[in-house]
């Protein structure tokens, strides 16, 4: 046989090369490290955890916790794969309720360190000690020790040097432990957590028994200014319970670093999940930005697999999409009665001292269904008090009239003054694009486009919604020359176009002629309208029986109907528009997600000016 015959052969791996893969597996950099021992403690009972890392976790990594410790056989059976008290039978796979279960981390971790582990039950009178190195035991004694666990892991992958140099730098590695700490205590805020990187406090979160201490230490997890621009959500959809906070849409990033999403308590990444709280937003979000969002989700046990990654981080839903509706439809009802505007600003948001409880974990948002409600009503209130009681008059200045008003009231706007923009006062147009205005203590820059455009999408979804699309009638028919592609989407979607508000028919000789278009889209060039139309049609008519895409079409219409950048407007054109974006949801931000108006604070204004 030659020799490359000879290596094709099948045979057992040795038991240290099974236990190095092992560890790949569940050990990925020093995060995992203290994410697993913390799970450990967690599971254990612990109330409080403290992790010290030295050089980002690469040499030395400590974790000690309260938990209800172990005993010497115990300890040594934790050390040995497939070893665990969390599960006895194979049914207790369907219903995992601990964070851990495997028996694989403190092996695997053992596997790629040298190990010592330091533990004692409260009823035993003294404790042991275990060294492990490479994954074989070295020493094992009684020795004094606190209640609890201590476990300290150094220089991880010694002994795969090939894993250690793809460990990024020291930095990098300690930010990487710190987020899976917070991910950790934003899931269990009864227990205290602290982390110590080379001798300096980078966390340190008090339990929290209270709704105003969970308040409190998310505000100190994430930081006070994203906090401040936070907004509670709860409910409970098809007995999937939902509770936690999400942030203005002005806050959205780049990554998705904002997802602080959990399953019974345990932190997970989901593509799907993320998704749904994105449909949540709906147009509030422009291309490839996504939200912040800390969200609680209590479902039963046997509805969810976590057994479906090593690290566990990732899960599968039994039925995704009922997850993803209730998802959808808590959190965007909440997003959908948050004013944006004008509480967006953290300061004016918060109000300096104004504070409202909130419960503390998915699981009492059945016992305390009216608690969410009224922090929001009370919140959302006082805001806007705050606002009405300075409201500047309205404006009396006069602007160039350059074109017949297009934008007229809409019927049941809300009155000019007494909502935000209505009650701004206006001073001028900038560059032909933005309206200059003065609020509350506030100079506010309004994108003129962008806020016709909301302003178009909501009459059209709104006509949609109610069955009554105003068809406008053209004086004389468009006709206009498509390709077999989009002649195939007029075929296909005779009825989503009528419902529309379109009247468009084949032609022959691959031609179409528009006879009528939606009445709030009257004063759009033809031709580019519908051949977008049928664009978004080609690409997704089959999808148009759910909101997302009929929401994708309008916003790509609206843009068509919208007055545009670089266009003078009149006083009662701006009044008119102001009055109106009153009168809809969603009036911060365009359909495609871009902001609408931006404020600048008056304190700011005189910093600029050094007034301050």
């Amino acid at each position: 046989m030659t020799g490359a015959a000879a290596r094709g052969r099948i045979r057992k791996l040795d038991p240290s090369v099974i236990a190095l893969i092992a560890a790949g597996e569940v050990v990925e950099r020093p995060a995992s490290v203290v994410k697993e021992l913390c799970e450990n403690a967690l599971d254990a009972g612990a109330t409080s955890i403290e992790v010290a890392i030295a050089e980002g976790g690469r040499s030395r990594i400590a974790v000690i916790d309260d938990g209800c410790g172990m005993t010497p056989d115990e300890l040594l059976l934790a050390l040995e794969r497939h070893a665990t008290s969390k599960i006895e039978s194979a049914a207790d796979l369907e219903r995992i309720r601990t964070l851990g279960f495997r028996g694989e981390a403190l092996p695997a971790i053992a596997a790629v360190s040298r190990v010592s582990i330091l533990t004692r039950r409260p009823e035993d009178p003294i404790g042991v000690r275990t060294r492990v190195e490479g994954g074989a035991v070295l020493e094992r004694e009684q020795a004094g020790a606190a209640i609890g666990t201590r476990v300290v892991v150094e220089d991880l992958f010694f002994n795969t040097p090939a894993r250690r140099k793809f460990l990024r730098s020291a930095a990098t590695e300690a930010g990487r432990i710190h987020a899976a700490l917070v991910d950790l205590a934003l899931a269990r805020p009864a227990v205290r957590f602290r982390l110590e990187s080379n001798g300096r406090t980078l966390l340190d979160l008090p339990a929290a028994a209270s709704s105003e201490e969970v308040q409190q230490r998310v505000g100190s997890a994430l930081g006070r200014e994203l906090f401040a621009a936070l907004y509670p959500v709860a409910g409970d959809e098809a007995g999937i319970r939902l509770a936690g906070y999400f942030a203005d849409p002005g806050r959205a990033r780049r990554d998705t670093r904002g997802y602080h999403l959990f399953v019974n308590g345990r932190a997970i990444q989901s593509r799907s999940l993320m998704h749904a709280v994105r449909r949540s937003y709906r147009t509030l979000l422009e291309a490839g930005r996504h939200p912040v969002v800390v969200l609680q989700l209590g479902i039963d046990p046997s509805d969810v697999d976590v057994n479906v990654h090593p690290s566990k981080q990732e899960v599968r839903f039994r039925d995704d999409a009922s997850v993803q509706d209730a998802i959808a439809h808590v959190l965007g009802q909440a997003v959908a009665r948050t004013p944006w505007i004008g509480i967006s600003d953290a300061r004016a948001a918060t109000g300096g001292a104004r504070f409202y409880p909130l419960p503390t974990a998915a699981d009492e948002v059945r016992d305390r269904p009216g608690e969410v409600e009224q922090w929001h009503r009370a919140r959302v209130r006082d805001a806007l008090e705050r606002r009405a009681a300075a409201l500047p008059p309205a404006s009396t200045a006069r602007h160039p009239v350059a074109t017949p008003a297009v934008l007229e009231p809409a019927s049941g706007a809300a009155l000019l003054g007494t909502g935000f923009f209505g009650g701004l006062r206006v001073i001028g147009q900038l560059f032909e694009t933005y309206l200059v205005c003065q609020g509350e203590d506030t100079l506010v820059l309004i994108d003129q486009h962008a806020a016709h455009e909301r302003l178009t999408y909501e009459r059209l979804l709104g006509r949609r919604r109610a069955g009554q699309p105003a068809a406008q009638r053209l004086l004389l028919p468009v006709q206009l020359e498509v390709e077999p592609r989009l002649l195939a989407a007029v075929d296909d979607n005779a009825g989503e176009i009528a419902a529309l508000g379109f009247e468009i028919e084949l032609f022959g000789g691959g031609t179409a002629l528009v006879r009528a278009v939606p009445a709030d889209l009257a004063t759009a060039a033809v031709e580019p309208l519908v051949r977008d139309l049928l664009a978004e049609l080609a690409e997704h008519g089959t999808q148009l029986a759910h909101d997302e895409a009929v929401q994708r079409v309008y916003a790509r219409l609206a843009c068509h109907g919208s007055v545009r950048a670089g266009r003078a407007l009149g006083a009662s054109e701006i009044e008119a528009l102001l009055r109106d974006l009153d009168g809809i949801d969603f009036k911060g931000h365009c359909p495609h997600g871009r902001p609408v108006v931006t404020t600048l604070g008056r304190s700011e204004i005189e910093r600029l000016f050094g007034r301050s």
